[in-house]
């Protein structure tokens, strides 16, 4: 992680919403129900995915808040009471400022882990307040249910002799016990960077010398008998680990081995974070997948599935800001695309409504008439553009079928094309990504990005006074939501020393885009053209970097046709070899590209070209693109990326 992450402002993170906020704009992915159970899990996935929006649904309040809203049927039962432990840049950043100067590693570990452990206790203490509170938590009596003072100022004290802190009257003044202790931190870390002064440090704060997961299970377990609680069951929710210092983070993952029949830990890690690597080691205490806990993965492999959440979610959005009426269906507000790709029996008997056979002959006789390699295309495989097929019972309709949206981008861009030379329409429009489902596909079912098109798409709504249907309004709102991303994409940077480049996420992408729109617009046509890229081991190792950020932030997404729950973790140059990904289609409309994944070839062959560009620090020509150019990014515009 670096500094530019620190200052970024995610409009739409749900880091800044309290968990009954999260509640209002939350639309269940297919992987929720996996969610709840109880067990140990890791929340897998790029930014922006939803690992933080589905840790705050595990807490009692979200749940609880949830089920109002519900039908019987619908709701999520709740199995245990989540603590939420928000980790925080910030945090991470000034817990290794204040530790830099000890030098022993062991010491600098006590305090990082006595840092982690306060804040688990604060967050407990805020999840059993508001559990009592909403009588979720219900305390087992002889005299009474009801959890008054006196009970609250004797719980109190008891954790107060567990944590170490002075003994405290009631919840509040614990959690005043334990801000002070956290505020002392950086005085113990002075002393502790003094060798002569140490042991003295641990007696006069013996807080620094507690394990966070024996004093924080010691505290569950002290709950629950004091509440007559016996089989209470907890959660800890542990967001964003891969900004924590390593050598805490192999103290925080260690209990996914288990430790409590009454405690499970749900973990949100990203698939390059360091937290992969200490999970890929073969170490024999590391936990294992399957064994110790499950991975979830926040993507969806079928298209299908991606497009009706991101649907649900848009939908349920754009009403709430009253863009589009409560009772219209989201195809029929957005209008329907007539390039866009059949998912589904039903849509291939059809054609979907969106583009009729009528239409789909014109485009084909368009691009017939204008490029001899379409021409030649046609003629060799024996397809009659006035009898087109397009059904599977038919020779060649499930061809047609297939290169249908190839043959709708290519004709929007041409001109004409000939062995000879090509030339390209002097404006090239975002009309192939518009409307319904295009306009989804561009999400790649990121929450984060639904809710961003969301806004945008209510913004020009309102700017330009008419409806969501006009294609002035969605070609804006795709411009703005493409650059936005972009902009982002553009000074993001490359933290490592080795690769002192001028090269940016942004350009490494627009140099793998150019080698596809060779192959798809300026060659001869190809029903099959090569539109995602492996990870060979030149690439891996020459340009890790790169791909592992671009990964992250979700502009390259994996399509490997075999991938599974054991290899969703990327672990450096090793893991990235032989992995498939694809440019992701938020790009789309800048390198105007299609919205499939299409076959693979090597990512070397289209960097061979530019490797001195990208190794050695010069700069570089910016490609040229298919989109206008656009301005430098401001302050202003950099404080609101993503």
């Amino acid at each position: 992680m670096n500094d530019y992450t620190s200052t970024s402002n995610d409009t739409f993170n749900a880091r800044h919403k309290s968990s009954v906020e999260v509640v209002q704009d939350f639309i269940p992915p297919p992987q929720f129900d996996e969610l709840l159970a109880f067990n140990n899990c890791i929340l897998v996935g790029p930014r922006g995915s939803g690992k933080t929006t589905l840790l705050k649904m595990l807490q009692a309040p979200a749940l609880l808040s949830w089920n109002k809203t519900k039908t019987t049927n619908e709701t999520a039962s709740v199995k245990f009471i989540g603590i939420f432990v928000a980790a925080d840049v910030r945090w991470a950043k000034q817990l290794e400022l204040v530790t830099k100067d000890i030098e022993k590693p062991a010491l600098r570990t006590a305090i990082h882990e006595c840092a982690f452990s306060n804040f688990v206790s604060l967050a407990l203490i805020e999840a059993l307040e508001k559990s009592l509170a909403l009588a979720i938590l219900r305390p087992k009596s002889t005299d009474s249910d009801e959890f008054d003072r006196t009970q609250q100022a004797e719980l109190s004290k008891k954790l107060s002799d567990i944590w170490k802190t002075q003994s405290t009257p009631s919840f509040s003044a614990l959690k005043h016990a334990l801000r002070v202790q956290q505020s002392e931190l950086q005085k113990i870390s002075s002393r502790l960077a003094l060798t002569s002064s140490a042991d003295q440090a641990f007696v006069d704060y013996p807080f620094i010398g507690l394990g966070w997961l024996n004093s924080f299970t010691l505290a569950i377990e002290t709950i629950n008998d004091h509440l007559n609680l016996e089989n209470q069951k907890w959660a800890l929710l542990v967001d964003e680990l891969e900004i924590i210092p390593q050598d805490l983070l192999e103290r925080i993952m260690s209990p996914l081995r288990s430790t409590s029949g009454n405690l499970v830990f749900k973990y949100a890690l990203s698939q390059t974070g360091a937290g992969s690597k200490f999970l890929s080691s073969n170490e024999e205490d590391i936990p294992r997948q399957s064994n110790d806990f499950s991975i979830i993965p926040l993507w969806n492999e079928k298209k299908e599935d991606t497009r009706n959440f991101a649907s649900k979610l848009l939908s349920h959005a754009l009403k709430n800001k009253g863009v589009i009426r409560t009772d219209i269906e989201l195809s029929e507000a957005l209008g329907l695309s007539g390039s866009a790709e059949e998912t589904t029996d039903a849509e291939i008997e059809n054609d979907s409504g969106r583009i009729s056979i009528e239409q789909r002959k014109k485009i084909f006789l368009e691009l017939e008439k204008k490029d001899t390699s379409f021409n030649e295309f046609l003629n060799s495989k024996k397809i009659d553009i006035s009898d087109l097929p397009t059904s599977d019972k038919i020779t060649n309709g499930t061809l047609v079928r297939k290169i249908t949206p190839l043959v709708y981008l290519r004709n929007h861009l041409l001109k004409s094309w000939t062995r000879e030379k090509y030339v390209k329409r002097s404006k090239i429009s975002s009309q192939p990504y518009q409307r319904f489902p295009n306009i989804l596909d561009l999400t790649e079912g990121n929450p984060r990005w639904i809710l961003n098109l969301a806004e945008t798409l209510a913004s020009e709504t309102r700017k330009k006074g008419t409806s969501i249907n006009a294609q002035g309004v969605q070609a804006s709102a795709i411009s703005a939501f493409t650059d936005r991303f972009i902009s982002m994409l553009k000074v993001y940077p490359i933290g490592s020393t080795q690769n002192k480049t001028s090269i940016t996420p942004y350009g490494f992408l627009q140099l793998l885009a150019e080698h596809i729109q060779e192959k798809i617009f300026f060659n001869s046509f190809s029903p099959d053209p090569a539109l995602s890229f492996t990870i060979d081991g030149q690439s891996a190792t020459e340009f890790g970097e790169f791909i592992s950020i671009c990964i992250h932030l979700g502009a390259l997404v994996f399509v490997d046709t075999e991938v599974s729950k054991e290899s969703v973790f990327v672990t450096g140059a090793s893991g990235l070899q032989g992995r498939h990904v694809r440019i992701c289609h938020r790009l789309a409309p800048e390198f105007f590209l299609p919205l499939r994944a299409g076959r693979h070839i090597k990512m070397y062959s289209a960097l061979t070209k530019v490797k001195d560009d990208i190794i050695v620090e010069k700069p570089t020509k910016p490609l040229e693109t298919f989109k206008r150019e656009l301005k430098a990014p401001d302050v202003h515009s950099q404080l609101k990326l993503f």
